[in-house]
C-alpha cells in the first residue's frame, strides 16, 4: 500500500516537473483498485482527485486513493475492451471509436465490429458451413448488427441492441435492450429481447443474459446463456488476452439437450495498434 501510493505520488510529481500542464494534454490512462483502465482527456488534478473525460463528453473523478496506476498516453490495456460483445450476447458497454475486432466462432462462424463511436458499435457477419454441409443448397447466413450503450452512472448503462439474421430462406432479428452492471471487464448484463421470425407473426420473448468476471489481467470468466421457449442454450468459457491484444476462449457450450466443447478468438484492429 505504501509503495503504491509512492509510485503514484511519485509519477504526479515528475509528470509536473516536466511541464506537464493541462493545455498540453492530450490523453491519459487510469488504472484503478479493481483493475480497471480508463482512457480519455485530463480535466484537472486536485490534492487528493484526478478528474478526466471518458467515453466523449463524459467527467470522471477517480480518487487517488483508488489508483494504481497514472499514465501519459494511451496504455495499450486500455484499449483492448473486447467488452461490446464478449461472446455473443450484446452488453450496454461500447468498444470505444477506432477498436474493432475480428471474432470467429468455432471455425465457422465469423463477425467484425466497428467503433464507428464511443457509444455505437457496427456489426457484421457471416458463416460458411452452410457451403459444406446439404451439399451447398443454402447460402451462407449474413448477420447485420448494431449497438448502442450510454451509461447512467458509474456502475450502469443501458443500450439497444439490433441483430438481423438472414438467407434466401428467410431471416431472423434479434431486437433487445441490455442493461449492464459493473466496470468494463467484470459486469452482469440482462437483456430482454424480442424475436421475429419471417415467416412467423408471433414474436419471441427471449431472456439474455451476459456475465464476465475478471480473474486477472490476462484472463476472465466469459458467459452467455439465453431462453427460447423454456429451453436454454448457454455457454460458459474462459478468456485470454495475449500481450498483442489477440483474445483466445475455451469453454463448453450447453443446452438442456447436449454439452459440447466451444471455443473462439478474437483478433483487434483500429486505433489501439498505433497509440501502444
Amino acid at each position: 500500500m505504501i509503495l503504491r501510493k509512492f509510485i503514484i505520488a511519485t509519477s504526479l510529481a515528475l509528470l509536473s516537473s516536466f511541464g506537464w500542464s493541462q493545455t498540453e494534454i492530450d490523453s491519459v490512462t487510469i488504472k484503478t483498485l479493481d483493475n480497471q483502465h480508463y482512457y480519455g482527456e485530463l480535466f484537472r488534478i486536485t490534492a487528493d482527485s484526478i478528474f478526466v473525460y471518458v467515453e466523449e463528453s463524459h467527467l470522471k473523478g477517480f480518487a487517488k486513493a483508488d489508483l494504481l496506476g497514472f499514465y501519459k498516453g494511451i496504455s495499450l490495456y486500455s484499449e483492448i475492451q473486447n467488452v461490446s460483445e464478449p461472446y455473443y450476447v450484446s452488453t450496454a458497454r461500447n468498444n470505444g471509436k477506432g477498436n474493432n475486432y475480428y471474432k470467429n466462432y468455432f471455425l465457422f462462424g465469423n463477425n467484425i465490429s466497428y467503433g464507428v463511436k464511443d457509444n455505437l458499435d457496427l456489426t457484421f457477419g457471416f458463416e460458411f458451413i452452410s457451403l459444406i454441409s446439404q451439399n451447398g443448397a443454402f447460402l451462407p447466413i449474413i448477420q447485420l448488427g448494431v449497438n448502442y450503450g450510454k451509461p447512467i452512472n458509474e456502475s450502469v448503462s443501458i443500450g439497444f441492441s439490433n441483430k438481423i439474421m438472414f438467407n434466401e430462406k428467410g431471416g431472423l432479428i434479434f431486437a433487445s435492450v441490455p442493461v449492464t452492471f459493473g466496470g468494463k471487464r467484470s459486469n452482469f448484463t440482462f437483456a430482454p429481447t424480442i424475436g421475429m421470425i419471417s415467416d412467423d407473426d408471433n414474436p419471441l420473448f427471449i431472456p439474455m443474459i451476459n456475465w464476465n468476471v475478471a480473474l486477472s489481467r490476462k484472463t476472465r470468466l466469459v458467459t452467455d446463456a439465453m431462453i427460447i421457449n423454456e429451453y436454454l442454450v448457454g455457454t460458459s468459457m474462459i478468456e485470454y488476452t495475449f500481450k498483442n491484444g489477440h483474445s483466445l476462449l475455451f469453454g463448453v457450450l450447453y443446452s438442456n439437450d447436449f454439452v459440447f466443447p466451444n471455443f473462439s478468438f478474437s483478433i483487434p484492429f483500429g486505433k489501439w495498434k498505433k497509440k501502444s
